[in-house]
């Protein structure tokens, strides 16, 4: 399976207590249909909308594996 890497934001949920960086998780749609579970990353979360079009970047872990997030765009 290959995807554009772009899609919408389906719902989400911001967290501001859990340490000492808030983020944002949030189940993307890609424009193939599929849903993923991913971060919201590289943009002010108050910005964040239910329905805002979305793209794939990749960010290290701190095992050092790139996963996939995305973005607005």
């Amino acid at each position: 399976f290959t995807a554009k890497g772009t899609g919408y934001i389906y719902t989400y949920s911001i967290t501001r207590r859990a340490g000492p960086i808030p983020y944002c998780i949030a189940y993307v749609t890609l424009d193939e249909g599929v849903k993923m579970i991913t971060n919201i990353v590289d943009c002010d979360l108050d910005t964040i909308k239910v329905g805002q079009k979305v793209k794939v970047v990749f960010k290290k872990s701190e095992g050092g594996v790139s996963m996939p997030m995305f973005t607005p765009g």
